[in-house]
């Protein structure tokens, strides 16, 4: 998959699953169980807030994984 906005033209961006840390999927294609809700899971959620509050752009997966409770 590759981006097309911004500066990320032609560069190819590796898709991450927020469930399992598993590259190539997305965390709703995942098979695996959802992942439990413990310092490390809360730990990304800060870290992501944190990034889209400073201005950074984030990924759909990076989104899906903030709006999911």
């Amino acid at each position: 998959f590759t981006s097309g906005q911004g500066g990320a033209q032609g560069k190819q961006r590796v898709i991450t699953c927020y469930n399992f840390k598993d590259e190539g999927h997305m965390s709703k294609q995942c098979t695996k169980p959802r992942r439990k809700r413990d310092a490390e899971w809360f730990k990304d959620k800060v870290l992501l807030v944190q990034a889209q509050a400073n201005g950074q752009v984030l990924q759909e997966e990076e989104l899906e994984f903030l709006a999911d409770p």
